[in-house]
């Protein structure tokens, strides 16, 4: 998975390819542009379904052409299903107004099988990688804004201290995702400890 906080470039790809050998092509092709991807190949519509259920995969290079199978149809199960999956749709050639229905059915991007789709593969998967991890690190953001938001709330609404001190600590282990929140909150005049508490138990 992407790591938005590091900027990791490490991605787990799920590449959706019916032809062994074309898949071991495109990893290659990948690897070679960023060692540091995680390429896993599903040889039809049901098996990337079933890989989505099990695993994260951040990116999806799904190619409409497999047979036995609705392109289109898949998309839009990805794109319900599985949201923080961004799609990209790999059409042959003379498919261009399947690409087209494709970006407006959800998908991050679409490329046609030619001459330049292996030079353009790779770029073309940075780029939505590097869209994947802005979008991440927004939701991030909007998470942590609706909690201190809830945090303000509770706090304007603090009974005494104890009770101010508590909210406090619940908050700093929430936003910090850790397994413990502790404060400790200082008379201004004195500089001496008036209150300790952990997301737990407030010890007076």
């Amino acid at each position: 998975a992407i790591d938005i906080d590091s900027g990791a470039r490490g991605v787990n790809i799920l590449l959706v390819e019916d032809h062994p050998d074309q898949a071991l092509v495109v990893e290659r092709v990948l690897k070679r542009f960023q060692a540091d991807w995680e390429i896993t190949v599903a040889t039809s519509g049901p098996a990337c379904l079933d890989r989505l259920a099990i695993g994260t995969y951040p990116i999806v290079i799904l190619d409409c052409s497999l047979p036995g199978m609705d392109g289109l149809d898949m998309l839009r199960r990805i794109v319900e299903s599985h949201p923080a999956s961004s799609v990209i749709v790999v059409t042959c050639h003379g498919d261009e107004r399947l690409a087209v229905k494709a970006m407006k059915g959800g998908a991050a991007d679409y490329l046609v099988k030619g001459e330049q789709y292996l030079m353009t593969l790779p770029t073309v998967v940075d780029k939505v990688v590097e869209q994947d991890r802005v979008k991440r690190a927004l939701l991030d953001a909007q998470r942590r804004l609706r909690e201190l938001t809830q945090i303000s709330l509770d706090l304007s609404m603090a009974s005494d201290l104890d009770r101010a001190a508590q909210i406090l600590a619940d908050g700093s282990r929430l936003l910090t995702r850790s397994g413990v929140g502790l404060v400790v909150l200082l008379d201004p005049a004195s500089g001496l400890v008036e209150r300790v508490a952990t997301s737990k138990l407030t010890i007076y």
